[in-house]
């Protein structure tokens, strides 16, 4: 039996956050032709989400989660089986980015929508 290496790099969850940080990295940045295409896939000429569109974003989101899930799973099975947090540094490191940029999205949008929540008029 060979041995495992002691941390192999987090392959599975990378590939699985990938979609959505290159989807939001053309959107942001605005890559051409790349974000010509994106809104040409994924809108209509009214500018309405097409089905293509829906299962692209969501899709994305779901892998998204799925990623950040699996690598917490990783550092919490080594946490349990007693190697403590660091047992898996690539893991913990992909989880806490992962985790952060969850909370600056849903932040952002708290940040955002406080005042309508308040009741301030005309706050979009």
């Amino acid at each position: 039996m060979t041995p495992r290496p002691a941390d192999p790099w987090p392959q599975v969850p990378v590939l699985l956050a990938l979609p959505l940080v290159v989807l939001a990295l053309v959107g942001w940045l605005e890559v051409q032709p790349f974000t010509g295409l994106l809104r040409a896939a994924t809108s209509d000429a009214d500018g309405s989400p097409t089905l293509l569109g829906m299962v692209l974003m969501f899709g994305s989101l779901a892998a998204f989660l799925a990623a950040t899930l699996l690598s917490l799973a990783e550092v919490i099975r080594a946490w349990r089986a007693g190697r403590g947090w660091r047992a898996r540094p690539y893991h913990l490191g992909l989880a806490v980015v992962l985790v952060l940029a969850v909370c600056g999205v849903v932040g952002g949008i708290v940040v955002d929508q406080a005042p309508c929540w308040q009741g301030v008029p005309n706050c979009d």
